[in-house]
């Protein structure tokens, strides 16, 4: 048996050497060279390789390839045709005669694709028919060429222990002929469904969409379109083109193919972007549960990254399937472990879940406190009152006189239509400063939104807007939805002055990192309330420490709450022994161990 590798060139000189080195074991090693202008000509010379200088125009890949292989002696028995950015295991001869029969007119080989010639890691791996009789066979198409057989019953074998590594260098100049050169084929063949499908990608590459859809809808409609994979594939380049009809292809690509995790990815970023946690999900899990890599050119190694059990965890985390949410947030780490949101996220979800955990027996404490607190009339001042939901129940329930502030104008309004009709409340819409009184200075405020990110968007509004952006992790884009505004501040002291308050027995203070600052500024040496419940999320241990050495003074037990936002219960000492103070913090620290 003799055999040839033969291929085509031009500017090939950093592949000359290893292409004919990998091929050595042949009887001719051949390349057509067609034009270049490096020295590429002279490396494969100095290596032995056989090199014939030819001209093609106009330019066409399927008569270059031709051309070579018409160079190619009578007397060579199989051809081998292998790029120049590709090269053979060694080894390979032995195979290849071990499996080439004497009826054999092609054999495919296993082509595997690398990111480098360096790293051995496979991208992707594919059969392909590059060995094949010296007799019977043309390439057809001007561009991505298919090696035809032209005789009467073709024979084709498989060897998988034969490998061929690809090292594709995309930056080449020659692939910006490939868009004419498709139109070409497409011309020359149109019910081509290959030719259809690549002009029609290349064509949206090319940010042509007007003329990539007909293409893409026409190849799905050809009766030689029946690769699965491929057919999802130009359903999705469909979605991505029509915003407006995205959901409907991408449902189609799924029921094409929905074994590809591709599809899964893109359905994911569409439930993401719609707010459909329950759907985002499904999709998540579909897609994490249910894929696997084809092999093929289709393959997209970027969507078998961190990015599904990234959208997984959120919606796992916005259904409160927070076990779930850790496990695929911890993933997502694993797979982008660089990455500080993946990071800032995974440490809520697992502050959340214990959070959660926890519920119960801090619901119980706070209701056993609501209750005590409200043996005699109470009186409560909240600071950051948000929408009113908070404490709606207990105001009712216990009929409690409340003066409620809140800064931001459009949640304030939401406050009043929550609270119309009930007795025994002061709103107010301003914010509490601790030094300035009377005065408009700047508030930052987060813009009203038909859909917001998360539960607990409307309660980032700040005097501090870096505060804010500490949740830019977990809303993407977050710094676009902040509205600067100018707002009257009022400290605490000129509140119950003018309003002639003379009991406060219950504060409740949420105001964005200034909540330690503005429970400071309470006249507790005036008016002493039985509980105070304040946010310590955004307060630095040291002011922690401050407040707490203050509130001891004045009487108070200090409970953290160990949960997500880091609330503080100050409760005072009238309302509660030592003994059961010990026994509650007790019961919060081994809810936070388990």
């Amino acid at each position: 048996m003799k055999v040839a590798v033969y291929t085509i060139a031009l500017n090939e000189a950093a592949n000359a050497e290893r292409w004919a080195n990998s091929a050595v074991d042949a009887d001719y090693r051949i390349v057509v060279d067609t034009g270049s202008t490096d020295d590429t000509v002279e490396r494969l010379t100095a290596a032995g390789v056989t090199v014939h200088r030819i001209a093609v125009r106009p330019w066409r890949f399927d008569d270059a390839r031709n051309a070579a292989m018409a160079l190619i002696p009578p007397d060579v028995d199989v051809c081998c045709t292998m790029d120049m950015d590709r090269f053979l295991e060694p080894g390979w001869r032995a195979k290849l005669e071990a499996a080439w029969q004497p009826e054999t007119t092609a054999l495919f080989c296993q082509t595997v694709y690398r990111s480098s010639v360096d790293d051995p890691t496979p991208l992707r791996s594919w059969p392909a028919k590059n060995f094949h009789h010296r007799w019977g066979y043309r390439f057809r198409r001007p561009v991505h060429e298919a090696l035809v057989f032209t005789g009467e019953t073709e024979v084709t074998a498989n060897s998988s222990d034969i490998v061929m590594f690809e090292v594709q260098d995309l930056a080449k100049p020659t692939r910006s002929s490939y868009l004419p050169l498709m139109e070409v084929a497409h011309k020359e063949d149109p019910d081509d469904a290959q030719i259809c499908f690549w002009l029609g990608r290349d064509l949206m590459w090319a940010n042509q969409p007007e003329r990539a859809i007909p293409l893409l809808e026409r190849y799905l409609e050809l009766p030689t379109s029946k690769w699965a994979e491929e057919r999802s594939e130009a359903m999705r380049y469909i979605a991505r083109m029509r915003p407006e009809q995205r959901l409907p292809w991408l449902d189609k690509a799924r029921m094409e193919a929905p074994h590809r995790r591709e599809i899964w990815l893109d359905l994911a970023e569409e439930f993401h972007g719609r707010a459909d946690w329950l759907n985002l999900f499904w999709a998540c899990t579909n897609g994490i549960e249910k894929t696997r890599r084809t092999g093929s050119y289709l393959d997209d190694a970027n969507c078998w990254g961190f990015r599904l059990y990234d959208l997984g965890a959120i919606a796992a985390w916005r259904l409160n399937a927070m076990d779930r949410a850790v496990e695929w947030g911890q993933k997502a780490r694993e797979l982008e472990p660089g990455n500080q949101r993946l990071t800032s996220n995974l440490d809520f979800f697992h502050r959340r879940r214990d959070e959660m955990q926890s519920e119960p027996i801090k619901a119980l404490i706070r209701d056993q406190l609501f209750s005590r607190i409200s043996r005699k009339p109470v009186k409560l001042l909240q600071i950051g009152a948000n929408n009113g939901s908070l404490l709606y129940d207990a105001i009712v329930k216990f009929r409690w006189s409340a003066i409620l502030i809140e800064p931001v104008p459009f949640i304030f309004d939401e406050l009043k239509q929550r609270y119309a009709g009930q007795p025994n409340l002061q709103l107010l819409n301003l914010a509490i400063h601790p030094t300035e009184d009377r005065k408009k200075i700047p508030f930052y405020e987060v813009k009203k939104m038909e859909n917001p990110p998360t539960p607990w968007y409307y309660g980032l509004s700040s005097f501090d807007k870096n505060t804010i952006l500490t949740h830019r992790d977990l809303i993407p884009g977050l710094e676009g939805m902040i509205n600067e505004i100018a707002i009257e501040a009022r400290t605490i002291s000129g509140i119950i002055d003018e309003l002639e308050v003379d009991d406060v027995n219950f504060l409740m203070v949420d105001a964005e990192g200034y909540d330690a600052t503005i429970v400071r500024s309470f006249p507790f040496q005036k008016i002493h309330p039985s509980l105070v419940i304040f946010e310590g999320k955004h307060i630095s241990e040291d002011e922690l420490d401050i407040t707490k050495t203050l509130l001891g003074k004045a009487g108070y037990h200090w409970l953290p709450m160990q949960d997500w936002e880091n609330n503080i219960f100050a409760i005072s000492h009238q309302i509660m022994s030592e003994d059961e103070f010990g026994f509650l913090n007790e019961i919060i620290a081994n809810r936070r161990q388990n």
